[in-house]
């Protein structure tokens, strides 16, 4: 109905109960919106419901107003942050430009490299004006460019100042135990990998799909010299990893997937609780990145953490939560909830250069120790594209950027006894598209992040 959806910034959406009977529209921009569609029968999570039928709105709805620019092309900041962040030049009227080359001036002066529809702000910025502007194919020859921008201080890092935040209570209706977890022990070491991030599906597997108990073993067999620990991010099917790898010797991250449809997510939360009670689970780990992608705000994912912590008191629990959406200030209830802090740290997916990758993760690293106090700060995903079809930004895909970061990753996290999780065991084509490239100015086609380790597997 026009109104926006707190939290739902992605190219799908979760229909909800909340959405039956209404109009829903996206949008890829402030002015370029979808025709509006009848929403019937959203699905209850008690049971699921038909598909249901999609309707053409009525076409005097409302639209929202231009973007307020003298010019066809706007510079525009998708984190809504202008330090160390990713500036996009977006055109106002697509019907009227259709771009063929963007560039991108500091002061005037073209800027070496910038030649893409984002560009990363550099320390070289500050206190000047940047522009962007574009070749079209409906104006051949044409120049269109985008109205100035003032940059102020870039590295006055973070944003706001990043102050241990004050405990808020969890508005939880489940009260949680007072129950210590007993402290997680990493076994030595040895040379190998802290914990690998496991999904044991390879090219030829069904995505997402429940394998048979024995192709789960022999792949984290395939994986099992280079690791001392191991992660899963759904518990409906990566019950048999977990087991395994404890009968292993390892350490093990069990995580449950966790979204907007509450049945499934509630079906996910009990799988873990049941499979941790065995005593096979060192960390719990409820729902990855879901403020971000998921659809689900603090306050709901922290009151998932408390039905786990008062059902399995004894086991330590977290939720995966990436670094520019934890230093928000509405996400900080989230460390107060979680017994171990685990944040999702890329570089690369942040535009800098292989130069600047391990430098930017301790800088953010240190931002969340920070906020985090007295709590144990873990790794929960990092990693670097051993391929892809084009740069994001300054970061480039390749084997040798991959093997570089891994090594200066490993030296610095081994040296401060940070525990580290890598992204991830095998390559994912199926993910192509979707969480690739496609989270990178839209447009890269191929990129995938794959554990340099065991990759020749």
């Amino acid at each position: 109905n026009d109104a926006q959806i707190p939290g739902v910034n992605s190219n799908w959406y979760f229909l909800q109960d909340a959405d039956d009977g209404q109009l829903l529209r996206c949008g890829d921009s402030l002015v370029n919106l979808s025709p509006a569609l009848l929403i019937g029968s959203a699905p209850s999570p008690s049971a699921p419901a038909p598909i249901p039928t999609l309707a053409p709105a009525p076409a005097t709805l409302p639209t929202l107003p231009p973007v307020d620019s003298t010019s066809d092309v706007i510079i525009r900041s998708p984190w809504g942050r202008a330090i160390a962040s990713w500036l996009i030049c977006e055109v106002v009227d697509p019907s009227k430009h259709v771009p063929l080359t963007f560039s991108w001036k500091r002061d005037g002066v073209i800027i070496a490299g910038a030649s893409n529809l984002g560009y990363l702000i550099i320390a070289d910025d500050e206190d000047t004006e940047i522009t962007c502007s574009i070749t079209t194919s409906t104006s051949p020859g044409t120049e269109v460019v985008s109205d100035p921008i003032l940059i102020g201080a870039i590295f006055e890092h973070p944003v706001s100042p990043l102050t241990p935040s004050p405990v808020v209570a969890p508005t939880s209706t489940t009260p949680a135990p007072v129950v210590t977890p007993a402290p997680i022990v990493v076994p030595p070491n040895n040379g190998k990998l802290d914990i690998l991030d496991f999904s044991p599906h390879l090219a030829e597997d069904t995505p997402f799909s429940v394998l048979p108990d024995e192709t789960v073993r022999a792949r984290v067999d395939l994986v099992a010299p280079y690791i001392r620990g191991i992660r899963t991010f759904a518990c409906y099917n990566g019950l048999e990893t977990i087991r395994y790898a404890k009968s292993l010797g390892m350490t093990t991250v069990a995580g449950a997937w966790m979204d907007s449809r509450r049945g499934e997510s509630q079906a996910e939360l009990n799988c873990l609780i049941n499979l941790a009670k065995t005593g096979v689970v060192d960390l719990a780990v409820v729902g990855s990145e879901v403020i971000t992608w998921n659809g689900l705000s603090a306050s709901q994912i922290i009151d998932y953490i408390n039905q786990f912590k008062a059902a399995v008191p004894d086991v330590p629990v977290t939720t995966a939560v990436k670094y520019e959406a934890l230093i928000q200030t509405q996400n900080h209830q989230v460390i107060a909830a979680c017994d171990i802090v685990y944040v999702n740290f890329y570089s690369f997916w942040s535009g800098y250069h292989i130069e600047q990758a391990l430098s930017v993760l301790i800088q953010e690293y240190g931002d969340i120790v920070t906020l985090s106090g007295d709590k144990p700060v873990w790794i929960s995903e990092t990693g670097w594209p051993s391929n892809g079809s084009c740069a994001n930004g300054a970061a480039v895909p390749n084997a040798a950027n991959q093997e570089r970061y891994l090594s200066e990753v490993l030296e610095w996290t081994t040296k401060q006894d940070i525990v580290l999780s890598w992204f991830d065991a095998f390559e994912a084509p199926y993910k192509d598209g979707s969480e690739g490239c496609n989270v990178a100015s839209h447009v890269c086609r191929s990129c995938m992040l794959y554990c340099s380790f065991c990759h020749q597997s």
